[in-house]
């Protein structure tokens, strides 16, 4: 007679119990955790790399792409009769979790985590359970910001709003036992979790906040708070830029329409550009690159590098150098290299030096130290750090011009009455839009300067002419009761019937 067999614990294929593969989660996330605790958080790319392994993704270069890869490792294991591993469908949802975060907070190279977790929270979204245990190991705000954002990756669903009420409820905790207000607004920010900007940093903002002064150059690409670069993920920068285009559009409305009241302003195509430069500043990534005092000095002297009157080294053409010591794109709060030491670096236009160091890194010095010492000069910058012959210099790199487009953008300022194509806006952040001609960095500041000088004189002149004479204009409204406007003579008749 056949026996009937005992019940065992719930297995996966992979030999992982349910408890066992939740306590496998919890360690793994918990060293993720442990590297965000630290000031400077090294090996969450390794961590990234790692989580992709066990999930079955390989992390390999090919060059015929991520299909041509997996079918080439199958066809090996085929040959040799190895029988290819198979994770559970839970468990490789979870560790596209674990990877998904991680990259979020460094770098993702060419997206593979988080479209892979995106892909997996469709079949199985119960791998955010698993994180719930993992949310009070998290000592870092910028953590949970980056987990939130991997929460909002996955299809809604029940599971994803108890997980992110959870993470906000997590935030609420942070933020109160800070006490932390927001540097703009000066209100607390304990309130509403899901309106903050968590930098890098740790520091928060509201998004309206950094939106406002982002459009007034306050920042460039730094916390509000401790003045650190905000190294941005990849991940969270594709999504910044689908919020950044519905604010162009209203700064465009905005800034249009101060221009009408007042009289003169620039063309269309040149306010986008505008906006859309500010913007690309303050979302940057930073580029490593070793350089020997001949080589700046030639630049400077070829015009190729400028340096600003408050001593901030810039970019002002687009640079191809060679490198030797420098380790290229950096990534995350960590400054992470992304790839192995590259032998050219491209900087583009408007690139800014943020720091300094000797190959040896025994000697480092920021911008702000740069520029309290006064180094206007090759020699007087590599004095710094003599007797070095070669310098490991990073740059704050903007953001393309050319990733904020998109064809559903193009289509919104069409509706908005802005015929305005991609190259016209490339090609308008070195044009001055006051006399239309290309122009270095220094020159082009100082003759919009110059232009705002001349706004401004306009506009004390017409203040000091007294008030716009103004006339009544009488109506009523729906419910029959008369109204009676007092409208500027200069908006004209039509304007005045459009208020009525």
């Amino acid at each position: 007679m056949w026996r009937r067999r005992s019940r065992s614990p719930r297995r996966c294929e992979s030999g992982l119990g349910d408890e066992d593969l939740q306590q496998a989660i919890f360690d793994d996330g918990r060293g993720i955790a442990r590297l965000l605790g630290m000031s400077r958080p090294e090996g969450l790319l390794e961590a990234r790399r790692a989580q992709l392994l066990k999930s079955g993704f390989s992390c390999r270069r090919s060059r015929g792409g991520r299909f041509a890869q997996a079918f080439w490792q199958f066809w090996k294991r085929l040959c040799r009769g190895e029988k290819p591993k198979e994770v559970p469908p839970l468990e490789k949802a979870s560790r596209l979790l674990l990877a998904c975060w991680a990259a979020m907070c460094s770098w993702d190279p060419a997206f593979v985590a988080s479209d892979g977790w995106e892909q997996a929270s469709k079949v199985e979204a119960k791998a955010l359970h698993l994180v719930l245990p993992l949310l009070k190991e998290v000592p870092s705000l910028f953590g949970l910001f980056a987990l939130l954002h991997v929460t909002d990756m996955a299809p809604d669903c029940e599971e994803r709003w108890e997980v992110k009420c959870a993470i906000m409820r997590q935030m609420q905790r942070h933020l109160n036992a800070s006490g932390a207000t927001c540097p703009v607004c000066l209100e607390e920010l304990g309130r509403e979790p899901a309106t903050l900007m968590v930098m890098p940093c740790s520091h928060a903002v509201h998004s309206s906040c950094y939106a406002s002064a982002v459009r007034a150059k306050t920042s460039a690409g730094r916390c509000l708070m401790c003045r650190k670069v905000c190294n941005w993920s990849n991940i969270i920068i594709s999504r910044l830029l689908h919020d950044y285009r519905g604010f162009i559009l209203t700064m465009v409305d905005e800034e249009d329409s101060d221009w009408l009241v007042f009289g003169g302003g620039p063309p269309r195509e040149f306010l986008v550009a505008s906006i859309c430069a500010d913007l690309s500043e303050h979302l940057p990534y930073l580029q490593e690159v070793s350089m020997t005092m001949e080589t700046l000095a030639t630049l400077y002297l070829e015009g190729q590098v400028e340096v600003s009157p408050q001593g901030t080294w810039i970019v002002s053409k687009e640079l191809m150098l060679g490198n030797r010591w420098g380790r290229g794109t950096l990534a995350g709060p960590g400054a992470e290299p992304v790839a192995s030491k590259p032998p050219h670096v491209r900087l583009p236009v408007a690139s800014s030096l943020v720091s300094i160091a000797s190959s040896d890194a025994q000697v480092c010095y920021n911008e702000f130290q740069i520029q309290q010492a006064g180094a206007f000069s090759a020699g007087a910058l590599f004095g710094l750090i003599s007797p070095a012959d070669q310098a490991v210099m990073t740059f704050k790199v903007p953001l393309p011009m050319q990733l904020f487009w998109s064809s559903d953008f193009h289509k919104s300022l069409e509706s908005k009455g802005l015929p305005v194509c991609e190259d016209v806006v490339s090609r308008s952040r070195n044009t001055c839009w006051t006399c239309c001609t290309t122009r270095s960095l220094r020159s082009l500041d100082a003759c919009r300067r110059s232009s705002m000088e001349t706004t401004r004189r306009r506009r004390a002149s017409e203040r000091s002419r007294g008030p716009p004479q103004r006339k009544l204009v009488g109506g009523a409204d729906g419910l029959g009761n008369s109204l009676v406007l007092m409208i500027p003579k200069e908006f004209g008749e039509k304007r005045a019937n459009l208020w009525v």
